[in-house]
């Protein structure tokens, strides 16, 4: 009976390990890919980024993404890029960039956004992003589009 009960206890403490341990790995990885984005929007490395920096890394995402040049891109093309990136485009984010509704996202509605976004994760509106800023804001959106998918 003790051992069954010790057998018990200790699958319980394993099992509970392994998913502080899943935890922490997705924690760990969140804030890798979010200080792999600082560092890559951070040009002069001050450890900051500002709003030109961060202007200039979401041009640079939207060149990218849009693979026929044409200034505007489509779903498909918003959804490869996003792939690219390891992230899932939904299409209510296509619907919040895409302002003028005709399914496709030029590269002012693309700034539009990326210039929101930037306004949000500058809490202290100093016109930088610390990396805690960004981790914040980050979550933030990350939250609100959970919450944005559960409403009807």
């Amino acid at each position: 009976m003790k051992t069954q009960m010790k057998t018990r206890m200790f699958s319980g403490i394993a099992a509970c390990i392994v998913v502080a341990g899943m935890s922490a790995s997705a924690a760990f990885a969140h804030d890798k890919m979010m200080s792999d984005d600082m560092m890559m929007m951070d040009t002069n490395h001050d450890g900051m980024v500002s709003s030109d920096e961060y202007m200039a890394h979401s041009k640079m995402m939207m060149d990218k993404m849009d693979t026929n040049h044409d200034g505007m891109c489509s779903k498909a093309e918003m959804d490869a890029g996003m792939k690219m990136m390891h992230k899932k485009m939904s299409a209510d984010d296509m619907k919040m960039i895409d302002t003028n509704h005709d399914g496709m996202v030029s590269g002012d509605e693309h700034m539009a956004y990326s210039k929101s976004m930037f306004d949000k994760m500058d809490a202290n509106h100093d016109g930088m992003v610390s990396k805690d800023e960004m981790g914040a804001g980050m979550k933030m959106m990350h939250d609100d589009d959970h919450m944005m998918k559960k409403s009807p």
